[in-house]
């Protein structure tokens, strides 16, 4: 899987993201973190995004990690990685929820909304930014034509103008 990883980033020069799921005690210790790191250099991934169990397994085995050690993993693999690296896993609090990189581009953000309508919560959790640095781009895209908004139900979802 890692080779056909690295020879597809080879020939595909659009965005790719790697998720990696982190279980508990399986691989969640500093030795896996290193060894992952180590492939995640040499696919060369645009993004990261760290993950852990969520909602009951179909394997009694697999152990989320806790929100304390999945930020350390985030951090350590940030400094490790020539990528942002966040954290993706639902469970844990909003302070967890934390991209390590300069700053979110109105790419980012207009690429997020191009997939599917989002909330600014969507975006906000999507890119591991604050709600109001979500809100503030989306607002700017659609005064700047570039996104259009619906209200469905008592939620406010932010879509991408197709261009021809």
């Amino acid at each position: 899987i890692v080779d056909g990883l690295i020879r597809f980033r080879k020939e595909y020069h659009g965005q790719i993201w790697l998720e990696i799921m982190l279980l508990g005690g399986m691989n969640d210790d500093d030795a896996s973190i290193d060894a992952l790191a180590r492939l995640v250099r040499e696919i060369r991934p645009d993004k990261v995004q760290l993950n852990s169990v969520c909602r009951p397994p179909a394997e009694h085995s697999a152990q989320p990690v806790p929100a304390a050690r999945l930020r350390i993993i985030c951090e350590r693999m940030a400094a490790e990685v020539p990528c942002p690296v966040e954290i993706i896993a639902t469970h844990l609090d909003d302070e967890a929820h934390t991209t390590f990189r300069a700053q979110v581009q109105e790419e980012d953000v207009l690429a997020t909304i191009a997939r599917r309508p989002c909330t600014v919560n969507d975006v906000a959790a999507g890119l591991g930014i604050h709600h109001n640095e979500a809100l503030k781009h989306l607002e700017m895209l659609a005064a700047d034509g570039k996104a259009t908004t619906q209200l469905r139900g008592d939620q406010l979802y932010y879509a991408a103008v197709e261009t021809a």
